[in-house]
């Protein structure tokens, strides 16, 4: 909004004749808070709704468009499935077997594929460079780790 637009709206004077004016637009239906301000001249959309605020009158009910309508009014069918609470079932105990070390052979990052494990393990000088070793051991699809390192980084809670 430019200058000269900001002070065509400062002038506006709510007199009592304007306020009849906004009452009787404020309670038509069809006419937005925009449309007020337009058909008055010389007021903002928003001065028009503070106004109205300021005189108690009803706030306008948001418009409901067609295909949201039809959305809304909608029912989902009830269903007749009953879910079993979980905390009925008890937990099945598996007991931890301890997981060993890995033992492979430690390599480089240009040798890591989608079956090995992420966990870096150590580092090799090369040069003045520090290159990191990784475990070679068989992960599953899904992880990052191999079991052994999973047990490590991603600890049970104890309850």
């Amino acid at each position: 909004m430019t200058g000269l637009e900001k002070r065509k709206f400062q002038n506006f004077d709510w007199s009592p004749q304007n306020i009849a004016i906004l009452k009787k637009l404020w309670n038509e239906d069809n006419m937005s808070a925009e449309r007020i301000s337009k058909e008055m001249g010389g007021i903002t959309r928003n001065s028009v709704i503070g106004k109205a605020h300021r005189l108690g009158l009803e706030p306008k009910k948001k418009r409901v468009y067609p295909r949201a309508a039809s959305i809304l009014s909608t029912k989902k069918a009830k269903s007749t499935f009953v879910k079993p609470l979980l905390s009925s079932i008890p937990a099945p105990v598996i007991p931890m077997q301890p997981l060993t070390p890995p033992n492979g052979a430690l390599i480089p990052f240009m040798k890591i594929n989608y079956r090995t494990c992420r966990s870096v393990e150590g580092h090799e000088m090369i040069g003045i460079h520090r290159m990191a070793l990784y475990c070679s051991n068989p992960k599953e699809p899904e992880e990052a780790f191999c079991p052994y390192h999973q047990s490590i980084y991603y600890r049970q809670a104890v309850r």
